[in-house]
């Protein structure tokens, strides 16, 4: 598959999926949101998976701190 098609197949799951999670949001609301930018990583890149997973602690770390909880 060439990379336009392979970008444009991101693109398209990209907003399949955002509208599921808005839907599934908006039925479940949680006490907690933790965002992630879209653009840290491509849906077919696995190599900076630990970056990204270190990305998701911080910013959990971060936020639980701004609300008060308890985090190690």
């Amino acid at each position: 598959m060439r990379l336009l098609q392979v970008r444009q197949r991101e693109a398209a799951d990209y907003e399949v999926q955002s509208t599921i999670a808005r839907q599934k949001l908006a039925a479940y609301p949680p006490d907690i949101v933790i965002e992630i930018a879209r653009n840290a990583c491509g849906t077919l890149e696995f190599n900076p998976a630990d970056e990204i997973i270190e990305l998701g602690r911080k910013k959990a770390r971060a936020l639980l701190s701004e609300v008060g909880g308890i985090c190690k």
